[in-house]
């Protein structure tokens, strides 16, 4: 009869120690599946903060971004009024060349999109502008709802139009009113202005969205 108790209680005990068991295990994944989540809303929340430009002169690119886009200062994070920043010992943290010094930084803002952050660097050997077929970052685009206007007032204030506005190059971007043109800034910098009132052929394929004129992607 002792045999029986003795072998029920452990039996209980075991039973007991089983749903512990499962019950821990459980809290795990729970935490585990909380954790995913949490890594997978930070990472959503990623996006182009802005885009950094080197001028020869801060004080007249800023004015033609001001006169072709409407641009304005935000603030400004070193004036040309103080001492230049020299860089050395931190070339290689920020992929410098030797010698490099930052004159001037200003942080630029156009319409709803992302920022552009001007800097004025002078080095020796510092090379101009490069083309849109060189390795790098080849051009910023504006987003407007008339390329007629924007190009004329971009002209007037010294840049440079390539080419009449064009149909969109890509069939996914496609419409009857979707348009596209280059142009030039006076210190090289390739310029993209574009329209697309129509619905883009891309947007039967998926629910994402391109950024427009400020509106969400959702």
């Amino acid at each position: 009869m002792k045999v029986i108790f003795t072998l029920t209680v452990l039996s209980i005990i075991a039973c007991s120690s089983c749903r512990d068991d499962k019950s821990g295990n459980k809290k795990k994944q729970i935490q585990m599946i909380e954790q995913t989540k949490e890594k997978a809303r930070v990472s959503a929340e990623i996006a182009i903060d802005h885009i950094g430009i080197n001028v020869p002169d801060i004080d007249s690119a800023t004015l033609f971004l001001k006169e072709a886009f409407g641009a304005v200062v935000i603030y400004e994070s070193h004036s040309k009024k103080d001492a230049p920043i020299d860089l050395s010992g931190v070339e290689s943290t920020l992929n410098v060349a030797l010698g490099t010094k930052i004159f001037a930084v200003r942080m630029i803002k156009i319409g709803k999109g992302p920022n552009i952050e001007l800097f004025e660097v002078h080095t020796e050997g510092q090379r101009d502008a490069i083309k849109s077929s060189d390795i790098g970052l080849q051009h910023f685009a504006i987003y407007t709802d008339s390329i007629s206007a924007s190009v004329e007032r971009f002209v007037k204030a010294g840049g440079k139009i390539l080419s009449k506005p064009n149909p969109m190059l890509f069939p996914e971007e496609m419409g009857e009113h979707n348009f596209f043109v280059y142009g030039i800034t006076p210190w090289g910098t390739s310029v993209e202005f574009l329209t697309y009132p129509d619905k883009m052929p891309y947007e039967n394929e998926t629910k994402l969205r391109r950024w427009k004129g400020g509106k969400s992607d959702k």
